[in-house]
C-alpha cells in the first residue's frame, strides 16, 4: 500500500468488488475479467481507479486491463503500482491497451516514453512494457 496526495493505492479486497464494477459505468469500456494482482486507488473511502491482470490472455502474455481512473495522475500511479506488483512476482514484460476514445490517456502513455506502442486493433492501441 502506498499513499500519494490523499490517494491510497492498495490491493483490492473482496468487499471492493461492487465499487470496482461501478467504475465501468459511464465509460465505453466493457467489463473485463480480472485476476490478481488487482490494485485500486481509493480517496476518502471511494474507489476512484482500478488496474488488474486479465486472465483471458495468460496463455499468451500478461495483459494488464482494465485500467480505469478518474484522473490522469491516478492512471499514472496505478500503472506504477502494477509494475511494482508484477516485478515482485518475477514478471518482466506486460502489455496493455487503450481504447481509441481515451485520448487523454493515450497522450499520457505516449508522453511517458516507457511504453512501446506496437499495434492498433479492434479500436485499441496496444502498448508493451519491458521492465
Amino acid at each position: 500500500m502506498i499513499e500519494v496526495k490523499g490517494t491510497v493505492y492498495r490491493n483490492a479486497l473482496p468487499e471492493d468488488e461492487e465499487d470496482i464494477y461501478k467504475l465501468f459505468e459511464g465509460t465505453r469500456l466493457e467489463v473485463t475479467p480480472m485476476q490478481h494482482p488487482i490494485i485500486v486507488a481509493e480517496q476518502e473511502g471511494e474507489i476512484v481507479g482500478v488496474v488488474a491482470v486479465n486472465p483471458d490472455f495468460l496463455d499468451q502474455a500478461v495483459v494488464v486491463e482494465p485500467l480505469i481512473a478518474k484522473r490522469k495522475m491516478i492512471f499514472f500511479k496505478l500503472h506504477q503500482a502494477m509494475e511494482e506488483a508484477l516485478a515482485a512476482i518475477g514478471v518482466k514484460t506486460f502489455i496493455f491497451r487503450v481504447h481509441v476514445t481515451q485520448e487523454s490517456y493515450l497522450r499520457v502513455v505516449r508522453k511517458m516514453g516507457v511504453y512501446r506502442e506496437f499495434a492498433e486493433a479492434y479500436k485499441h492501441f496496444w502498448f508493451r512494457r519491458d521492465m
